[in-house]
């Protein structure tokens, strides 16, 4: 729940981020384009002025920084499939501390194909819908077709 939420504000921010950055790039134009205001341009001092255009130009970097970031976030996000976390890359990640999985046995014991994560000392099988095991070919094989 606290993880889809987290996600759900992540997707949701880049859109939020938006309006507050037009909103100080026409504060920027107004700032570089006085005939457009020029009532209001010369009402204030030229001091205020500098003082606007700097906080605007600061504000939009970073904005900017932080959008960059958003956009780093959800495209390195990690996506639950078959019980394991996979990048983008087909690269398996243990589900419960989000370390790479490096030790993969397709050994015929009791549990089957499985993963050993190193960290927290847990076997992970990959387990399609219907509970069926999977080795970490067809489980790429798969995660390629979706």
């Amino acid at each position: 729940m606290l993880q889809k939420l987290k996600e759900l504000l992540l997707e949701h921010t880049l859109t939020l981020v938006v309006i507050p950055a037009l909103v100080l790039f026409g504060t920027l134009l107004w700032a570089v384009f006085p005939p457009l205001f020029e009532p209001l341009w010369l009402r204030l001092e030229p001091r205020m002025l500098q003082r606007i255009l700097g906080l605007a130009l600061l504000a939009i970097l970073v904005l900017l920084a932080y959008v960059l970031y958003l956009h780093h976030r959800l495209r390195n996000r990690l996506r639950v499939v078959f019980g394991i976390k996979w990048d983008r890359n087909l690269t398996a990640y243990c589900p419960g501390c989000d370390k790479p999985l490096t030790e993969y046995k397709e050994g015929r014991s009791h549990t089957g194909p499985h993963f050993s994560c190193l960290t927290c000392h847990s076997a992970l099988g990959i387990h399609d819908d219907t509970g069926r095991a999977l080795t970490l070919l067809e489980a790429k094989q798969r995660l390629r077709s979706n």
